[in-house]
């Protein structure tokens, strides 16, 4: 009965370390959804927001329905969380692994497919394994 006493503060301290590593990212998502809703999915650990100032600005440009900046996952509009979720949640588990260089390499990887194949998105790396679970391109 003891380990398992033991065993718990550890378990719970060795889950927290990647969302400690992705913290800076997560900080990022929450002053960009200053002004949007926010919902807490606790079985994932991670802020669901609708709207917020920058997926308002990226939306009307026509550029993204959702972002995921750490933890936190903003949605251009809350009829787009079902439609996207498992999509988004990709993103929130490599943020969680690749932790504060998640963002510049995202980006350096969208600049250098966009070199190479005019396509930055679709063909980004991060984007590609986040629509292997999602049938959203197949359908565009």
């Amino acid at each position: 009965m003891l380990e398992n006493r033991e065993q718990g503060p550890k378990q719970h301290a060795v889950a927290l370390l990647p969302r400690l590593w992705n913290a800076g990212n997560s900080l990022i998502g929450l002053v960009c959804a200053f002004g949007g809703r926010g919902a807490w999915r606790s079985e994932e650990k991670v802020l669901e927001v609708s709207g917020g100032w920058l997926i308002s600005l990226l939306a009307r440009r026509g550029w993204a329905q959702a972002i995921t900046l750490g933890d936190v996952v903003l949605y251009a509009d809350a009829a787009l969380i079902p439609l996207i979720h498992a999509h988004e949640m990709v993103h929130v588990r490599q943020g969680r692994a690749w932790g504060p260089f998640f963002l510049p390499t995202y980006v350096l990887e969208s600049a250098w497919q966009y070199l190479r194949t005019r396509d930055g998105y679709y063909n980004n790396r991060f984007e590609v394994a986040a629509y292997a679970l999602d049938t959203r391109k197949q359908e565009n």
